[in-house]
């Protein structure tokens, strides 16, 4: 349950609150009638330990679901999505072509002998070290992967400013290499779930302290859950950073997790000496 909630985070500035709802969200798509229990359990023991979802309003189900995305706004996109979906399919099927080999021998499982007895199993064998990563191969040109990284990068450069900020991006900033990934649910009733899951993110300047310099950028974006059909099922948003800027000064300004705020240093360096005075 833990894993699948994963796929239903924002992609920066995750809080509790937010991973509770992305779990019981995941959760709930593939049984919705918790018959264990196991989900209620779970939301019960973070009401115990003060784990709230703000936005939710209350620790009910109904309300700790994440919101279904607006048809209206991304129906328009569809038709670009559905196409995303066709190269997240060919990209993982090739991935395992790649990874399995056509004259793979078949693993037999090992005797009660060699289990029972060391001295007739054969020495480990040393696996090749891995290459520095200054010698990683170049990625293929006309992958899947690659075609679909660029048409998602496309389609977003393509946004005008106006268009952008209607989707929840912000207006200016440019978006960051994005990041996806597919995925296939089971649910309770033995049918195959397909999503795929798009993050987008951008960075924001927000003036620490009046201290604005290039570690005062903080990521924000939104993730998109995409089903087989090109429609747009989640859009999970990170926290609005404006709203946020009180607590991210006084994480800075913290004793344990910063140092002084100034041009020249990062006010979100750890520093250790200071923890360490903490836990004295």
């Amino acid at each position: 349950m833990c894993i699948r909630a994963f796929d239903y985070l924002p992609p920066a500035d995750v809080t509790f609150g937010a991973f509770l709802r992305a779990l019981v969200t995941a959760d709930w798509e593939l049984n919705p009638l918790d018959e264990v229990g196991l989900r209620a359990a779970i939301i019960e023991a973070c009401r115990r330990r003060g784990i709230f979802a703000v936005e939710a309003g209350s620790l009910a189900v109904n309300a700790l679901l994440l919101d279904v995305a607006s048809r209206e706004t991304w129906k328009k996109y569809e038709a670009a999505f559905k196409d995303w979906v066709d190269l997240a399919i060919r990209t993982s099927v090739e991935e395992q072509r790649a990874e399995t080999p056509e004259d793979e021998p078949f693993m037999a499982p090992p005797s009660r002998t060699t289990r029972r007895s060391p001295a007739n199993q054969a020495p480990p064998v040393q696996a090749e070290p891995y290459p520095p990563q200054d010698e990683a191969l170049p990625a293929r040109t006309g992958e899947p992967g690659e075609e679909l990284r660029r048409k998602i990068k496309t389609w977003f450069t393509k946004l005008a400013p106006g268009e952008r900020e209607r989707l929840g991006f912000l207006r200016d900033a440019r978006l960051k290499p994005p990041h996806f990934h597919s995925n296939r649910r089971v649910t309770s009733d033995g049918e195959m779930r397909f999503r795929l899951v798009v993050q987008l993110v951008q960075t924001q300047k927000l003036d620490v302290g009046g201290v604005s310099r290039e570690f005062s950028e903080f990521p924000t974006g939104q993730t998109l859950v995409i089903n087989v059909t090109g429609q747009v099922s989640f859009v999970i948003r990170a926290a609005n950073l404006q709203s946020r800027k009180q607590d991210i000064e006084q994480i800075a300004r913290s004793a344990t997790m910063g140092w002084a705020i100034d041009a020249s240093i990062n006010p979100f360096a750890v520093d250790y000496h200071g923890m360490h005075e903490g836990r004295r």
